[in-house]
């Protein structure tokens, strides 16, 4: 992919492979705790968090848009959604893009030398105009204090008709020092993203909670909470605790592949379009 400003001729500063669209932050790593991030890496797609959301990203991608051609993942993040996209779609272009450039390389060695495009990108400046027939963000928007402009940016760079899939985790109840840690800005309120992803021109198609039938276990978890958060309770699960815990999600998933959509969850999915 080429970066051009058709109107000034301006290019991107090129960093190997990478291409920086804000070059100056691609250096930076917004103060997240290096411990967190290796967790983040060191986690299988066999734990049932990441397995259950690419589960349900997939499902919703050949439920509402089988054939978008040109897929963007605007903050790819350690790669996981993304490999799941290159195994699933071989078909399709794919794109993807990070804050930083060290995420950038650590996505590089997760999916190797699958045909991917990777660039640096900030998602509050996104600067395509229709270019792509599908953009995804997983678990990103929460930590971005302007969300409402990256809403707007992202039904800028879409085709007219084309998608949006965002992942998001919810209620402010739920409120933890895992949100701290990882500098969530907000858990979204029951309706508050539709609500946004509407007043920007989505039409929502599809918005359901998810790891419904685990909110007991999260509340329980947040009145115990004690002393720091500690990454590796999350992400480095015993083998038969999170074979446990995929058991509950995969229950749970019959009854999102039925059709039924749940009321509340730790987290939420809206599926949107938009409007030609």
């Amino acid at each position: 992919m080429t970066f051009k400003c058709a109107a000034c001729d301006w290019t991107p500063e090129q960093v190997g492979e990478f291409a920086c669209l804000a070059p100056e932050i691609a250096y930076e790593n917004g103060g997240f705790d290096e411990n967190i991030f290796k967790c983040f890496q060191a986690a299988s797609d066999n734990h049932f968090m990441l397995w259950y959301r690419n589960q349900l990203i997939i499902q919703s991608i050949r439920q509402f848009f089988p054939n978008a051609p040109r897929i963007l993942e605007a903050g790819a993040g350690t790669g996981m959604v993304l490999s799941a996209l290159i195994k699933e779609f071989p078909d399709r272009t794919i794109h993807a893009s990070e804050l930083f450039l060290s995420g950038l390389q650590i996505i590089r060695r997760i999916i190797g030398e699958a045909p991917v495009t990777l660039f640096q990108m900030d998602a509050t400046r996104m600067p395509f105009d229709q270019e792509y027939d599908l953009i995804g963000m997983f678990d990103v928007i929460e930590h971005i204090d302007n969300d409402r402009l990256v809403i707007k940016n992202v039904f800028d760079a879409l085709q007219p008709g084309g998608g949006l899939i965002l992942t998001v985790p919810q209620h402010p109840a739920l409120w933890s020092k895992a949100d701290n840690a990882v500098h969530h800005k907000r858990r979204y309120r029951p309706g508050e993203l539709q609500m946004k992803l509407k007043d920007a021109g989505f039409e929502i198609l599809r918005a359901t909670s998810y790891n419904m039938l685990l909110v007991p276990a999260m509340v329980l978890a947040r009145a115990l909470e004690r002393g720091e958060y500690r990454p590796e309770r999350e992400w480095d699960l015993h083998p038969a605790l999170n074979a446990l815990l995929l058991g509950v999600t995969k229950i749970e998933k019959l009854m999102l592949d039925a059709g039924i959509n749940l009321p509340v969850g730790g987290s939420l999915i809206v599926v949107a379009r938009k409007i030609k």
